[in-house]
């Protein structure tokens, strides 16, 4: 096959743009643009450098190839050089894995920066809104605007592509443009989203948790309402979903009239679908799974957060004529080292483990057992120790303890508060992700819009009157009853709305956790038992958004062995949360929760 100068073929083996230009025999340019994760070694890429190609089709062998071993990349495009002889081929480094840590780094400072910007403007303004809800919807409104607004992107020239007029200009929407940007720190940020809520969960002892009887109803509580949830979820998608089946039917039975035109059928009667971006993506980066066993932290930061973990408590336990200002600062370092070392390696236990030791419980129990460990080792109070982790709203700052922790509460590095206030105010740049799951998420949204939103809009309505409902029916503590409203929807929205409920967050956030393990162990268990009684139930819609929208993130890991059901049960987390929150906002439907509920507002 002879190729011709400046032959341009569009649309070849799926490429959006396959250049092939005249040179001198080497090679002219190639930009071959992934997302992360697709590089998995040096010697992997050098394999798929240098492919000399006789012709078009054996660059189409080659594009062929390349994506079997490395998945389709949503951006690409290969650029050969044409001669005499052969085209070479050469794949580019522009999204290796060598340069994803500090893309990362800019991307979560930058959405931590955004968080920090909405939540000064809300505070200048005083407006009592989520600051970081409203940067969500923000940021998911922006993407939606400039969806279909691109701007040209040329390729980077080559000497030998200086005169090559005929390659086109790639171009990516302002939305992709945005997306691309952050991708690297939104999977950082959803990588490690579980351990920003922990702090609340490891605070538990001191917060006024229910005892004896008062303990069981809420387990009771917590069972029956996962099963509500499952059971309404399904009955609200199925409901749905006769509705949008009957109006495709009378929308493919229409007759066409003189002023309105026919649409062009492409796909078994279907009309042509809409143009999908080219960064779309199936799933979040933050919430692909897999084996949990090879998607924790490397070993390498592990053993590096455990040197600080074994240096910080030497020092804490043989510093005891140092400085009041070394002392906190090694206390400081300790918490918050056993609280990652716990997580981590919860993260890395084999996936049958994780069903009974979730990395929620392995953080929790191991930033117990160092605590206790520095107690012993000096002579101090695990409880007093426990009280300088996390600075608690409406609580004495610093707290009061005894002893030499008085000296090192007042300290320099405690004046902000513990290492929890530092992971906790990272659970607004975890809000404004939510914005970036949707967008990606988007095409499956409007494909099925009617079940998919109306469904996460029934679920959220219902979900927390039912189960503010189902705390007055167990006769729980007046304190505990808005705590339980939230219970399906995920952390650090759910934290957001016991904050407007003026309710505990300490126990908001256990009931969570709760709901979500009951959910990620028994959720499907308990959707295959529905089956003969609601067919529904064996639908990969009303699964996943069943599942998303009773056990929040946990139960969406739970399904990932389910690939049809996996994206809509992520949409469904997302959507329930953020619904439910504008929904909390609201003051009558904070009223009508109250007088359900049984109570009034207020801890």
């Amino acid at each position: 096959m002879t190729l011709g100068t400046g032959f341009v073929c569009p649309s070849v083996h799926g490429a959006e743009r396959v250049s092939v230009q005249y040179g001198r025999g080497l090679l002219v340019g190639t930009t071959c643009r992934l997302w992360q994760g697709h590089w998995r070694g040096i010697g992997q890429r050098a394999r798929f450098n240098s492919n000399k190609l006789s012709d078009l089709r054996d660059l189409g062998r080659f594009r062929r190839r390349f994506f079997d071993e490395f998945g389709t990349p949503q951006r690409r495009t290969l650029v050969a050089s044409a001669t005499d002889k052969s085209p070479v081929v050469r794949v580019g480094w522009v999204y290796s894995r060598g340069g994803q840590t500090p893309r990362a780094w800019l991307g979560v400072l930058a959405l931590f920066l955004g968080d920090r910007g909405f939540r000064w403007l809300f505070s200048v303004l005083r407006i009592r809104f989520p600051s970081s809800l409203a940067g969500m919807l923000f940021l998911f409104l922006l993407l939606l605007l400039t969806e279909n607004r691109a701007w040209p992107t040329g390729l980077p020239p080559s000497p030998n592509q200086v005169a090559a007029a005929s390659v086109e200009p790639e171009r990516l929407s302002i939305a992709d443009n945005i997306v691309l940007l952050v991708s690297p720190g939104l999977g950082l940020v959803t990588r490690w989203l579980a351990i920003f809520f922990v702090p609340n969960l490891i605070m538990l002892p001191h917060a006024d948790a229910p005892h004896g009887s008062a303990l069981l109803r809420l387990v009771l509580a917590l069972c029956v309402g996962l099963i509500f949830s499952l059971v309404s979820s399904l009955i609200f998608v199925s409901i749905l979903a006769w509705v949008s089946d009957q109006r495709r039917g009378a929308t493919k039975n229409r007759r066409p009239t003189h002023d309105q035109p026919l649409v062009e059928k492409v796909q078994d009667g279907n009309t042509r679908p809409e143009r999908s971006s080219k960064l779309s993506r199936p799933e979040s980066p933050g919430l692909r799974t897999g084996n949990p066993a090879s998607s924790g932290p490397r070993f390498a930061l592990i053993g590096l957060w455990g040197l600080v973990w074994i240096v910080s408590a030497v020092c804490w336990i043989t510093g005891a004529g140092a400085s009041a200002d070394f002392r906190a600062l090694a206390l400081w370092l300790h918490q918050l080292s056993s609280t990652v070392v716990g997580f981590s390696l919860g993260q890395r236990l084999p996936s049958r483990f994780q069903k009974v030791l979730h990395p929620l419980v392995s953080c929790v129990v191991f930033t117990y057992f160092s605590l206790w460990m520095l107690a012993c080792g000096t002579g101090s109070a695990w409880s007093e120790l426990l009280l300088l982790y996390m600075r608690r709203p409406g609580k004495k700052w610093p707290p009061a303890v005894t002893g030499n922790l008085s000296a090192i509460a007042r300290s320099t590095v405690f004046a902000l508060g513990g290492p929890g206030n530092l992971l906790l105010s990272f659970l607004g740049p975890a809000v404004l992700s939510f914005a970036f799951q949707m967008y990606q998420r988007r095409t499956i949204i409007r494909a099925n819009g009617i079940q998919v939103i109306g469904g996460c809009l029934m679920a959220a309505f219902f979900g927390m009157l039912g189960s503010a409902a189902l705390a007055r029916l167990f006769c729980l503590p007046a304190s505990l009853r808005l705590v339980f409203a939230p219970r399906s929807i995920t952390a650090p929205l759910a934290i957001g709305i016991a904050d407007i409920l003026e309710t505990d967050a300490t126990l908001t956030a256990t009931v969570v956790v709760i709901t979500g393990l009951l959910g990620a162990n028994f959720g499907r268990l308990c959707l295959d038992i529905l089956r003969p009684v609601l067919p529904s139930a064996s639908s990969p819609v009303a699964r996943g958004l069943a599942m998303g929208a009773s056990a929040h993130g946990l139960g969406t890991a739970a399904i990932s062995e389910e690939p049809d059901a996996f994206p809509f049960s992520a949409i469904a987390m997302a959507l329930v949360g953020t619904l439910s929150a504008l929904m909390v906002t609201l003051p009558p439907f904070r009223a009508l929760l109250s007088m359900v509920a049984g109570t009034t507002l207020g801890r």
